[in-house]
């Protein structure tokens, strides 16, 4: 997992990661 990412991109990948899920 990439852990450089601004708040805005983390956030996004949370919601994808959780539609995902």
């Amino acid at each position: 997992m990439i852990w450089n990412m601004t708040m805005f991109e983390r956030q996004l990948l949370k919601k994808i990661s959780y539609l995902h899920t």
